[in-house]
């Protein structure tokens, strides 16, 4: 049995902020890839509950990377995992682009995050540098409205004790700090 994900801690965490009970709706399921959460974008339920919703949480790029590295240990050829960066990269710049659209219309402040990646796998050659690039290139799309939960060096330093049985998802403390992460973000302008 995996743990809750990190949304029911990161929704306790904003519950004691704001002093009130705050609404989530969790569209996304695990092993979705980039190009997938983006094609949810298109649902007219989840494009209404964007339009409403204060803050927007996308986990993304993370699957893209896993089945590019199980191409990448049959090859050996590091333009799988370049060229799975770059479309997971461009699929989020999508996202952004959609969800800024979607909100355009709305005159109330609004927060997108994102949770950066964390390496399950630092024995695969190269996937420290990967993760990394991935993770930079991630956190220069931040603005006014966008920031990025950079989990990466939090993960690294505690290796497997955050990680569940599977040895690739968080467990339940890697869940918490993933959620504590992105609090820390903060909610400026929403308080």
């Amino acid at each position: 049995m995996l743990f809750p994900n990190f949304v029911k801690h990161y929704e306790k965490l904003m519950e004691s902020t704001f002093r009130k009970k705050v609404i989530v709706y969790q569209f996304s399921k695990g092993g979705l890839t980039s190009a997938q959460i983006l094609n949810m974008l298109a649902d007219p339920f989840v494009r209404h509950a964007i339009e409403h919703a204060d803050i927007i949480t996308i986990s993304a790029g993370g699957n893209d990377l896993m089945k590019a590295g199980r191409r990448f240990l049959f090859s050996r050829d590091d333009r799988i995992i370049e060229s799975a960066c770059e479309k997971a990269l461009a699929n989020i710049r999508e996202m952004i682009l959609e969800i800024m659209m979607i909100k355009s219309g709305v005159n109330s402040p609004y927060l997108i995050r994102f949770v950066g990646l964390y390496n399950p796998f630092p024995f695969l050659p190269a996937s420290d540098y990967w993760i990394r690039t991935f993770n930079q290139k991630l956190m220069s799309f931040s603005d006014v409205h966008m920031a990025v939960a950079d989990i990466y060096s939090i993960f690294k330093k505690e290796g497997t004790r955050l990680l569940s049985f599977d040895g690739f998802h968080p467990n339940q403390r890697g869940y918490q700090l993933i959620a504590e992460t992105l609090h820390c973000l903060g909610y400026s302008p929403l308080i």
